[in-house]
């Protein structure tokens, strides 16, 4: 459960905003082919990973952990497949980790 007296509370539900930018493009992937699927694919890479890495920067110490996830993300979304994109995604947003802790709220 989210400790709402933390620190990186607004951090944290900011980074949640931007994975939901992500997970919405993912279903959008999920629905479409062809050029729709590769510029949202293009969009999560050129926008959202990059904001993410911001925040990580600005907010959370750079955190090694936290780039590593993206760095995977990032790798997944231009190079394997759907499900490989959904499986790194949820290394970021659902679940314990090396992440924002957005699993939390």
């Amino acid at each position: 459960m989210l400790d709402f007296e933390s620190p990186n509370t607004d951090y944290i539900f900011k980074a949640a905003a931007l994975e939901d930018r992500i997970r919405s493009l993912l279903v959008q992937i999920k629905s479409t082919l062809g050029t729709n699927q590769s510029s949202a694919r293009e969009e999560i890479v050129d926008r959202w990973i990059p904001e993410l890495r911001a925040l990580n920067r600005e907010s959370f110490g750079n955190h090694p952990g936290i780039n590593a996830t993206l760095g995977n993300l990032e790798y997944s979304v231009n190079e394997l497949s759907l499900e490989e994109c959904w499986q790194a995604f949820l290394l970021l947003a659902e679940q314990p980790g090396e992440n924002f802790g957005t699993w939390a709220i």
